[in-house]
């Protein structure tokens, strides 16, 4: 008798929806988890630093800690990217 056929192919994260990162939402926890576990499971180093970055800029384009982050290693960015993703989705991280 034939088994199933497993399939080979992955399943990824779904992206989160941003507008349902707000403490009004009743679902927000769990929102909020999801969010946190695509941007671990499904971002690289390089955009979570690139989202570090980008939140810099929008609270002041000339930080001083922007030239500091340029030469750093993307891998220090793995924990402090994954909230700046969710803040530059205008998303609630609190």
């Amino acid at each position: 008798m034939a088994g199933k056929k497993q399939s080979s192919v992955f399943s990824m994260w779904p992206k989160p929806i941003f507008t349902n990162l707000v403490k009004t939402n009743r679902n927000f926890r769990s929102n909020y988890q999801g969010a946190m576990l695509y941007a671990h499971y499904e971002m690289s180093a390089i955009e979570l630093k690139k989202e570090v970055v980008k939140y810099l800029k929008h609270l002041d384009a000339n930080h001083p800690y922007l030239d500091k982050i340029k030469d750093m290693h993307e891998n220090r960015f793995a924990t402090v990217g994954k909230y700046m993703y969710i803040l530059n989705g205008d998303g609630i991280i609190t």
